[in-house]
């Protein structure tokens, strides 16, 4: 028996269980027509007369899902179910020729987007002012740069890639509408172009691919297009796929630039650009921070998050529970085509959708003002393969994070249009969350398209390489909350005025202050910095207000240790940081605030921890807990004495734990003739028996 779909055909499997549904179809048919009705009801879609699928294929399939090497060839490369114990595949790969896929204008795009209750997609910018944006940035004056490759595979063999196509327009929303309407070329004619980042007064930084240099570019009589090209920074690149070079520069809280690959971090001063090494961030496609200045670096090929645990200035601390389990499965809509790299082992059938993370780009903690509270810190980003938004939310424990995802068994934002390709993710200066759409059928670099493969075969079936030279932008809104309609102007105010703005709810609003106030290197506001840094009511203005100081060169060490020592743990953490610009500039007194600071957060501020020494045995170790209060001591003997009366009560009871307790004593006697605790303690079991609830800790604690 058969059961065929647009994308596959199901082969019934006689050895699978008769309670196994997933592989054995007569089980499996109310399942697919359920399915079938929610597609037809979601998706219209042309006619598709099933067809007998083609001989398996025996050639060398391509790569794996993480760009390695190619696998051994298969029988039937891309089929699901093999490998697992389960007998043969279920689903086997159906290439016959369909109906291609084709773009949609943006108001029909917007149509086939699923959200969740209240929220909206508003289109800012789209093609043809804009194609094949992969990153946008905002400078002082709310102008949006578009980062726009231009040669990305215009053809499934990536014909002229690395031709000089490649540009950064900018753009501006003049009559305040929401939409951006005035259209410039900022830098053209770049080879793969890897990032923009706004320096200060119409000025950016960018770097090509396979080169090492990375330039600033500035326009100099404003009339946006750039007419000045510097050198800022070298030793920013690598000779490989386009796909696995660096991405994401941006100036963090600490004043250091980040990017992803390189484990290098990079700072303007006015003497000159100065570099420092760093941890490897695991980082491909996306680098931000959240409030507390921690960069966050998102990976491609895993599909998942990269970095995100301590500061990337230290280390790398790998933690193998970062993501809560199962975070690697997705839940995109119902696309149909299955043009998924890894093939049918990375699909969702009926629906073609894809199973698991497979490639991913753009990253926002979001910092806005203008969508519900609740979205503050949390992680954003694309899937780009699933066409779907993740929104994960990091959960803290013991200093270590965890991303756990917001919507059980289902995405912030899917799509059930194919070529809904979210590349970033960025917190606007009007308080909302822009999302950068590439729009494209081909989302795969030619690594792993080439004649004969899985994908190759997918593209040529639905037309997916002719769907080139789009892009959209969108503005993610949510009912009853407008967006920001007082348009940033921080390119032509005062120091003083954008001191006001290190107060702001919105996080772009106090990180742009912040990197104009460093680059002005006015000092005239040092005084009013001070006065936030040390008084204000604002958590986010003090901090920003320190690292402002900082930048500036005018954080003095009086002021560092006062917030050393502030109530507020994050202010403590900031000027811990803060105070390694000191200290490395030469004021090694620091050495010991760190040394004091070590051992006083050593002790809990409740109670100390005393190792048993070591001639004790192992298998009954323990740690005598101390109570550093009177009160506490006093309040601890009389829990005892109320224990003793109960266990009076239970005579019985208390007799046979008595008795064992004094076998425990003898068996013991040994072990405690070396070790000096439990020698203190050893006949105490035999004055309070031990009760269920209680442990060993907590009894020679009530015993002191």
């Amino acid at each position: 028996m058969e059961i065929h779909g647009s994308v596959g055909r199901l082969v019934y499997n006689p050895a699978a269980p008769e309670s196994d549904p997933m592989m054995n179809p007569f089980r499996l048919r109310p399942m697919l027509a359920v399915a079938a009705g929610a597609l037809a009801a979601t998706v219209a879609l042309p006619a598709q007369t099933p067809t007998n699928p083609p001989a398996p294929q025996t050639g060398a399939p391509g790569p794996d899902a993480r760009g390695g090497a190619a696998a051994a060839p298969q029988q039937n490369p891309g089929a699901r179910g093999g490998g697992f114990g389960r007998g043969p595949v279920m689903w086997e790969p159906d290439f016959s020729k369909k109906p291609p896929v084709l773009a949609l204008p943006p108001d029909e795009e917007a149509k086939r987007f699923w959200l969740p209750p209240g929220f909206r997609m508003d289109l800012v910018l789209a093609d043809p002012d804009i194609q094949e944006p992969a990153q946008i940035a905002f400078d002082g004056n709310g102008r949006m740069f578009v980062l726009e490759l231009r040669g990305y595979m215009q053809d499934a063999d990536a014909t002229g890639e690395l031709d000089p196509v490649g540009r950064i327009s900018v753009h501006e929303d003049r009559d305040n509408d929401g939409v951006y309407e005035t259209h410039t070329v900022f830098v053209d004619h770049l080879v793969f172009p890897r990032f923009v980042m706004p320096l200060g007064k119409d000025a950016i930084l960018t770097k090509e691919s396979n080169a090492d240099e990375v330039w600033k570019f500035t326009d100099t009589d404003g009339d946006g297009t750039a007419d000045k090209k510097e050198l800022f920074a070298t030793g920013m690149g690598r000779l490989v796929n386009v796909e696995h070079q660096e991405s994401g520069l941006f100036w963090a809280l600490d004043n250091w630039i980040y990017s992803t690959v390189n484990s290098v971090r990079l700072r303007w001063t006015p003497g000159g650009v100065l570099r420092e090494p760093t941890g490897s961030n695991g980082g491909q496609w996306g680098a931000t921070q959240d409030n507390y200045g921690k960069v966050w670096f998102q990976a491609g090929a895993s599909g998942m998050p990269g970095y995100f645990q301590l500061p990337i200035e230290y280390a790398n601390f790998p933690y193998p529970d970062q993501f809560e389990p199962d975070l690697n499965i997705t839940w995109g809509a119902p696309v149909l085509i299955a043009d998924m790299q890894g093939g049918m082992t990375v699909v969702r059938m009926p629906d073609g959708s894809l199973a698991r993370a497979t490639g991913a780009a753009g990253n926002d903690v979001f910092r806005g003002d203008r969508l519900p509270k609740d979205m503050i810190g949390d992680y954003f980003y694309g899937e780009v393969v699933a066409r779907i938004v993740r929104r994960l939310r990091p959960v803290k424990k013991d200093g270590l994070t965890q991303l756990r995802n917001v919507y059980p068994l289902s995405e912030f934002i899917r799509s059930i249009d194919p070529l809904f390709r979210p590349v970033d993710m960025t917190t606007a200066p009007d308080g909302t969350m822009y999302i950068t759409d590439m729009y494209r059928g081909i989302i795969q670099e030619s690594q792993w398209s080439g004649p004969g493969t899985y994908l190759r075969r997918r593209i040529e079936q639905y037309g997916l390489d002719k769907i080139v030279r789009h892009g959209r932008i969108w503005r993610l809104t949510y009912e009853g909350m407008a967006r920001r309609t007082t348009p940033p102007r921080m390119l032509d105010e005062t120091p003083a005025h954008l001191v006001a703005h290190l107060s702001d709810a919105n996080g772009w609003w106090r990180d742009t202050a912040q990197q104009l106030l460093v680059l002005k290197q006015d000092r005239s506001v040092v005084a009013a910095l001070l006065q936030i840094a040390r008084a204000s009511g604002d958590q986010l203005a003090r901090i920003h207000a320190l690292w402002t100081l900082e930048g500036l060169g005018s954080a003095g060490a009086a002021l560092v240790r006062q917030l050393m020592n502030d109530k507020d743990p994050q202010l403590r953490i900031q000027a811990i940081r803060a105070s390694e610009t000191l200290y490395k500039a030469g004021d090694r007194s620091f050495a010991a605030d760190y040394k004091a600071m070590t051992k006083a957060n050593r002790r809990s501020p409740r109670r100390r921890t005393r190792p048993v020494p070591r001639g004790c045995s192992s298998s009954r170790r323990r740690s005598s807990i101390l109570r550093r209060t009177p009160a506490a001591a006093a309040s601890s003997r009389s829990a005892a004495r109320r224990s003793r009366r109960r266990s009076s009560r239970r005579s019985t009871k208390g007799a046979r734990s008595i008795r064992r307790s004094a076998s425990r004593a003898t068996e013991t006697t040994a072990a405690a003739r070396r070790c000096p605790a439990r020698r203190r303690a050893r006949r105490w079991p035999l004055r309070w028996p031990r009760r269920p609830g209680f442990s060993d800790t907590m009894i020679t604690s009530s015993r002191r």
